[in-house]
């Protein structure tokens, strides 16, 4: 495999001087006389805190001098920048564009990165099928091997950044065939929606867990933000988007997202939020939306509660579900929706009400490509034959890992071991023991005692809990890690998990914690189902392996195969 070619200068007009006079035969070649990828970065206010500009072309010297001439770069005026120029023998023009693409995805993770600008208007359009498109795996690898080894601060090791949720929600990941079209089709559709002036329009997009809902998402919110994307659907003006989520760490991801792109999203008075904050803004101050997205629609309330959906503004909006609400705030409302992942008696959609939604959709798309786990079809159906009851001997596999431990302090301790190797691997649980929002709280098994989520550990504003190094040493509850990825999942099954008569049941007389977090009976219509789903959110978060102890003596010998 080709080398990078990697030069540094500083970003000046001494500094093109310099690099024309640095250069080696080989170089010169690779550097003047083929494509690159160029990486402006200043250190902002020397605390490696950096702004960075990227781009590609085929004539760096000159797109260069360009940037520091014209008056309406923004980078023109940067003051003590440096620049890295990217080549490669490699290089064409369709493999600088997928590493340019990269190279934004990587630096979105990059946790000393704080703003990033694209200077392509094409934004994050994608090279799919062109030759030598195999190797660029490789090639970006070792660029960024290279890069990591002269400034770690602004280029960390792609093994860092690759497991960061922010990473994950990047909206210039590299789409499916499945959602690259599913996103052509529902842009198409806002586009003529605005120029129709239509109104409560409802776009849904269904998705098994792990079929890449989020990733769409992202992508959507970061386009129909755009002004590229108003220029291409002739439209007057840049469309008012908003994205909301009822899930707090999930909204960290968003605004994270946001703030490093601040040239596509500005800074407008909302634009990530929770539902109930979108519809707070909505009735005190007017506001008004062309587009507003929903992730994990199922987790919007269906029931008023103290703390959210109230009363008072159930009857402002005269909505009885919150998507109702933001249908009647929202030109268009595009909703990421999947029955299956219901897990709270406010948050219920029974079979009426699901399909009421379905029929109130304009238009509804579903996804089926399973991409969160590195997994193969056999231990995808033990995990699934396991949620819905049936327990098979354990498969053995070479892509993906699942074990089973009778000792809990085994698997602890092996979930650490993982989190050092590969890191954002934690311990999980069923919600069988108690948990309250002040104090803290433990789960205790087999004497191992581990506080809950956000007890020992108190929450950090801008990191989500399965990133925050500290919070190794607590178990995570269904409601904190929905929608994440875990590399490896401990999952405690508590005692409300049972093996009788040859099949998986769920007691909840054992899961009193669950339902006493939201004052619902136990016995309530639809608990089997909330509490199946709630496993199966745990069962599903790990993209590398599985690792299971269950409290239930019967079960855990069944798993261990005594």
């Amino acid at each position: 495999m080709e080398k990078p070619v990697i030069k540094s200068i500083n970003y000046s007009e001494q500094g093109i001087r310099n690099l024309r006079k640095d250069l080696d035969a080989t170089e010169r070649d690779v550097i003047l006389n083929q494509p690159t990828v160029y990486v402006i970065n200043q250190d902002y206010k020397k605390k490696s805190h950096y702004r960075v500009y990227v781009g590609e072309t085929n004539d760096v010297i000159q797109r260069t001098e360009q940037h520091l001439q014209k008056a309406t770069d923004k980078i023109n005026t940067l003051n003590d920048a440096d620049m890295y120029i990217i080549g490669n023998p490699l290089f064409q023009k369709s493999m600088t564009l997928d590493i340019e693409n990269r190279m934004i995805e990587y630096l979105i993770g990059a946790p000393d990165v704080f703003d990033i600008e694209l200077l392509n208007s094409r934004g994050n359009d994608q090279s799919h099928n062109y030759s030598g498109k195999d190797k660029t795996d490789e090639v970006f690898r070792l660029t960024i091997d290279e890069l990591n080894k002269r400034d770690p601060k602004l280029f960390p090791k792609f093994s860092d950044v690759v497991t960061r949720a922010i990473f994950k929600a990047s909206p210039f990941k590299s789409l499916n065939e499945e959602q690259e079209k599913t996103k052509d089709l529902i842009l198409n559709t806002v586009a003529g929606q605005v120029k129709n002036k239509a109104t409560g329009q409802l776009i849904l997009v269904e998705g098994a867990a792990g079929t890449g809902k989020t990733v769409l998402l992202s992508r959507l919110f970061y386009d129909l933000a755009s002004r590229e994307f108003a220029k291409r659907a002739e439209l007057s003006q840049k469309l008012r988007v908003a994205l909301v989520v009822n899930h707090k760490e999930q909204v960290k991801v968003y605004s994270n997202l946001v703030d490093k792109l601040k040239t596509t999203f500005g800074t407008p008075d909302f634009i990530v939020g929770t539902p109930t904050q979108l519809l707070n803004r909505v009735m005190n101050h007017g506001d008004e939306f062309d587009v507003v997205l929903i992730d994990e629609a199922h987790l919007v309330m269906t029931q008023p509660n103290k703390g959210a959906w109230t009363h008072k503004l159930q009857n402002y909006f005269n909505a009885k579900e919150q998507i109702s609400a933001i249908q009647s705030v929202a030109k268009t409302t595009i909703a990421i929706f999947d029955p299956n992942q219901i897990l709270r008696a406010d948050q219920s959609w029974d079979e009426d009400a699901v399909k009421k939604l379905r029929q109130q959709a304009t238009t509804r798309y579903e996804l089926t490509t399973q991409m969160r786990m590195e997994i193969d079809d056999e231990d995808k159906k033990w995990i699934d034959e396991f949620v819905n009851g049936e327990l098979r001997e354990i498969p053995v596999s070479t892509n993906y890992e699942i074990k089973a431990f009778a000792n809990v302090s085994d698997m602890f301790n092996e979930i650490k071991s993982k989190n050092a190797q590969f890191g954002l691997s934690r311990m999980l649980a069923t919600y069988d023991w108690e948990w309250d929002n002040v104090g803290e709280w433990f789960v205790e098994v087999d004497g191992l005692s581990i506080p809950w989520n956000y007890t020992a550990v108190k929450e950090k504003k801008k990191v989500t809990w399965a990133e925050d190094s500290d919070t190794i040493v607590e178990v995570g509850s269904t409601f904190t890690i929905q929608g994440f990825d875990l590399n490896y999942a401990g999952v405690i099954l508590g005692p409300s998990i049972k093996y009788r008569d040859g099949h998986i049941v769920i007691d909840d007389d054992e899961n009193k914690s669950y339902w006493a977090a939201f004052n619902r009976k136990i016995g309530s219509a639809g608990t089997e189902k909330h509490l199946r789903d709630a496993l199966n959110v745990l069962m599903t978060r790990a993209v590398r392996g599985l690792y299971i102890y269950a409290v239930d003596d019967e079960l855990r010998n069944q798993l261990l195969g005594n």
